[in-house]
């Protein structure tokens, strides 16, 4: 396809969510189009209609006004990207991004099997992009379940050797990856 939306397998969106981003993607001429917040639904009340009804969108800024009220497009300014993502104000999992599949076959950008691969695929897309572009629609419904793979009740070594391996690995794809930059 032209364009590659990832959604976790346990998890839903809204009936709209693909087009509105596809819409945005078109408009804008964008690599990757991205929603500022997400919701987040406990496993209990996955199916409860009026507890959805009443989600308030979540974002690593929680509690802070929403930044943006019409979409931001960033084109070819990695150093305001970087700066907004250093701030925590850009929320790194895939799940809430389109992205052009051109893009990411000519920018050579791959997962990597470390814990939250997310986030070095998300600095590689905001550092190689032409057109980045943050929407406010909240539109994914991120399932917390017991269980999971993120929820994994794990002793403090076997979570410190995830994080570590994610650290080393991901440190050497990004300083391959931005070598080339003139920004890097």
């Amino acid at each position: 396809g032209e364009y590659i939306y990832f959604i976790d397998a346990d998890d839903t969106i809204t009936p709209t969510a693909v087009e509105g981003l596809y819409l945005a993607a078109k408009k804008f001429d964008a690599d990757v189009v991205q929603s500022e917040k997400y919701f987040e639904v406990p496993q209990e009340f996955w199916n409860d209609a009026e507890y959805r009804r009443n989600l308030k969108p979540y974002s690593y800024l929680n509690g802070e006004e929403i930044l943006v009220k019409e979409p931001l497009i960033w084109k070819n300014n990695c150093g305001e990207r970087v700066k907004f993502f250093c701030r925590r104000k850009l929320v790194w999992n895939v799940f809430i991004q389109l992205v052009r599949r051109d893009f990411i076959l000519e920018s050579e950008i791959k997962f990597r099997d470390i814990y939250a691969e997310d986030m070095v695929v998300t600095i590689q897309e905001l550092c190689s992009a032409k057109t980045y572009v943050v929407v406010p629609n909240v539109f994914y419904h991120y399932r917390i379940r017991e269980g999971s793979a993120t929820s994994l009740k794990q002793d403090f070594l076997a979570i410190f050797r995830r994080q570590l391996k994610a650290l080393k690995v991901g440190v050497k794809c990004l300083d391959e990856f931005l070598s080339d930059s003139e920004f890097f």
